[in-house]
């Protein structure tokens, strides 16, 4: 499944170092402008001086170099607007990849993961096939970011994010939505049949003891899935399909995998309308699906 061609991740250089550059371009280029034409009039009347020309020889001497010195002048100028054009293409670049990635995991972000899901359901359209979008969150997050420090929490986000990379077949992509929200988008139809096999491969991408800054963790979370286009038409209905099966996941306790119904949709509909209603906020550990394929196979 071919995805939207988006911008390659930013180089490890900044919009500062970049707009710094331009500045010291910009002050070389008038210095040394300034400087040859100094030196090359001051020449120029030094050497007509002596020559025993006449005055309006001299004129003409130095309205010829002044012109050769507007030519240095000028080609000077093309150099640096060059450079300038170079260094403002690069910057373009460097913008455009942000507003696709996230910067803590590298991963992309909800914008690209949008576009990526558009085209994919059109190539789904056209082939009469389907796709299948997982969402999942980590459990206990908050506690992890309010015991342990930020600084660790963004290390188990980096680290989730290289285990999905890293379990991730040709076609299927994984996107941070923001927070401790994850979506992986799946064109295959085989998870698109069997789609409690996401369970198992979250689950391998999440589980077991990690040991980051001195501290135990047993990072685990709660699944949900929707499928297109059974689910839903656009990107944000499918979408949406995916967080409310993944909060039911949440409200039914430890070990939970929740594909989509539009029984659970009206059950939403239904709580949000009621005094305090919402969707559930109670995280849940995921363990194994029983019954879920145990290779992986996104």
């Amino acid at each position: 499944m071919m995805h939207a061609a988006l911008p390659a991740m930013p180089a490890p250089h900044s919009r500062a170092a970049l707009l710094g550059r331009w500045l010291r371009h910009a002050r070389g280029a008038v210095l040394w402008a300034t400087l040859c034409a100094l030196v090359a009039v001051n020449l120029a009347a030094a050497a007509l001086a002596h020559m025993g020309l006449s005055q309006a020889q001299q004129i003409v001497g130095l309205a010829a170099v002044s012109v050769l010195t507007a030519a240095m002048v000028g080609g000077l100028a093309l150099m640096f607007t060059a450079r300038m054009s170079q260094d403002a293409q690069q910057l373009a670049q460097v913008l455009d990849a942000l507003a696709y990635q996230d910067s803590v995991t590298g991963l992309y972000n909800r914008h690209a993961a949008m576009l990526h899901l558009q085209e994919a359901m059109a190539s789904a359209q056209a082939d009469s096939t389907g796709l299948s979008v997982v969402t999942f969150d980590l459990d206990d997050f908050k506690l992890i970011n309010d015991t342990l420090g930020h600084a660790v929490g963004d290390e188990v986000l980096r680290l989730v994010a290289a285990r999905l990379r890293d379990s991730l077949r040709p076609g299927a992509r994984a996107y941070r939505f923001g927070g401790d929200e994850f979506v992986v988008i799946c064109p295959c139809d085989g998870g698109f049949a069997d789609p409690l096999r996401y369970g198992t491969l979250v689950q391998q991408a999440l589980s077991g003891l990690t040991w980051l800054d001195g501290h135990e963790l047993d990072l685990s979370g709660s699944v949900g899935v929707a499928r297109y286009p059974l689910d839903g038409h656009t990107p944000q209905d499918v979408v949406r399909a995916s967080d409310i099966a993944m909060y039911e996941a949440k409200s039914r306790g430890k070990g939970h995998l929740v594909v989509f119904a539009q029984a659970l949709r009206l059950a939403t509909e239904h709580r949000m309308q009621l005094p305090g209603g919402g969707l559930p906020m109670r995280a849940c550990p995921i363990q194994p699906a029983a019954g879920a394929s145990s290779s992986p196979g996104w």
